[in-house]
């Protein structure tokens, strides 16, 4: 379901606005931003090229870094989460579980299905919590799901944990400084970008 979500407001999205509209809206250097992202894919490369033994695995981390540093881009200045963005990683983490399959000899039927069980337990604990009407918004939903079947569920419950773990430090220290507005979205994929930094430094290290 959360998949169709994604497909079905794809269009929407695209037609509303226009892509180069959508990204102007940004109000940022989008070549800075270009070039701040190729930056944090190859700094993620030469950290972990030599610490996973799968290159699959190596390969979908990397590109899901940028992806998300940009989701993050998005959510904190914008408060949302670009469905073209998730429907990005979702297609290029199936090609490479086609690929780790063909390379590898496995079973691709149970090797996408992995994935895909860890993507909905990820998307699934966050819409329970969506539906306690704790204030998330339906692209965190969506966001953590795209992070559990990218990135399986050693990393992506990790991510949970440590984005999870900033952010209610974050809330807490707002409400002490007297600084929170209730009435705003927390924007949750910058925690959870550095929540996925955290999470492949202390797995792989």
């Amino acid at each position: 379901m959360i998949i169709i979500a994604i497909l079905v407001r794809i269009n929407d999205e695209v037609s509303m606005t226009g892509l180069r509209q959508y990204y102007r809206s940004l109000n940022v250097n989008l070549w800075l931003v270009g070039l701040a992202l190729i930056g944090l894919a190859l700094a993620g490369y030469s950290l972990l090229a030599g610490r996973i033994d799968s290159t699959a695995r190596l390969a979908v981390i990397i590109l899901s870094l940028p992806l998300l540093a940009l989701m993050a881009l998005f959510d904190f200045k914008l408060q949302i989460i670009p469905n073209h963005l998730l429907l990005i990683n979702l297609v290029m983490t199936t090609f490479i579980i086609f690929w780790q399959s063909y390379s590898q000899n496995l079973p691709l039927l149970s090797l996408w299905l992995y994935y895909l069980a860890a993507g909905s337990a990820c998307g699934l604990l966050f819409l329970l919590v969506k539906l306690l009407k704790s204030g998330l918004g339906a692209g965190d939903v969506k966001l953590f799901f795209v992070l559990g079947y990218s990135l399986g569920f050693d990393i992506g419950l990790s991510v949970i944990f440590y984005s999870g773990l900033l952010a209610v430090i974050y809330v807490l220290f707002m409400l002490l400084t007297k600084r929170i507005d209730f009435n705003k979205r927390l924007p949750l994929a910058p925690f959870a970008l550095i929540g996925l930094i955290i999470s492949l430094f202390l797995i792989f290290k």
